[in-house]
């Protein structure tokens, strides 16, 4: 009975593991479209002229965004189900953090999407005071990314971390889990700082190895699923 659960969690895991792959590719998509003084979220004059041309681009990344969140919920719960006994606590408190970071990413782009374009509204139509409110005030807040960004980031440079001890694990499935970690922290540090460059290096980077991890990460958790590999981290 729990060989069967720990399959049925796998198999599970590995398609909410395609589920956010292609939602994740087709976010850095919508972020290549978006024009850059969408991408760094300043109040701009040119954040304020051109975001109600690209609006439903940007709630249709941030729906994305949630979709793809939510399929690594069960990527997280199928890889804590195959962990080693030897990594069990350091696993449950990745996967804590992984989830809280989660947590706060819901709230940050449903605020986002439903914030912003209100704020966007009234500064268009506003006088000067009200859009000297909103360009002080601001229009999100960046540093939400340590936490929606940074926690998952961590979760994944850990469970790679713990992952490339284990014999059974391929070394590339490692290396992909790694870079989604390493990417994840990364973006942190483009939109916080706000260094346009790294946000679309991040982006492209997402782009090109996005698909490579939640492939090969979903056909391993497919092949423990068949018994063909027992354990992951």
């Amino acid at each position: 009975m729990k060989d069967e659960y720990l399959r049925k969690s796998c198999k599970q895991g590995a398609y909410f593991n395609f589920v956010a792959g292609f939602c994740y590719l087709a976010m850095t998509i919508c972020a290549f479209i978006l024009p850059s003084s969408i991408a760094t979220y300043l109040p701009t004059d040119a954040y304020f002229q051109e975001f109600p041309d690209y609006k439903y681009l940007f709630i249709t990344l941030k729906y994305l965004m949630i979709l793809g969140n939510l399929a690594m919920l069960g990527v997280i719960l199928a890889i804590y189900r195959v962990t080693r006994p030897e990594n069990k606590s350091t696993v449950t408190w990745l996967s804590l953090i992984a989830i809280i970071g989660y947590g706060i990413s819901f709230f940050q782009s449903v605020e986002d999407m439903s914030r912003i374009p209100y704020l966007v509204e009234q500064y268009n139509l506003g006088n000067e005071n009200i859009r000297h409110s909103i360009k002080t005030f601001g229009i999100t807040n960046l540093h939400l990314f340590i936490l929606s960004m940074g926690f998952p980031g961590i979760w994944a440079i850990g469970i790679a971390c713990l992952a490339y001890s284990n014999p059974v694990v391929p070394k590339y499935v490692v290396f992909f889990g790694f870079l989604f970690g390493l990417g994840n922290i990364t973006t942190v540090f483009a939109h916080v700082l706000v260094i346009l460059p790294l946000i679309y290096l991040v982006a492209l980077g997402a782009f090109i190895f996005t698909p490579c991890w939640a492939i090969a990460e979903g056909l391993f958790l497919l092949k423990v699923a068949k018994g063909e590999a027992p354990t992951k981290a």
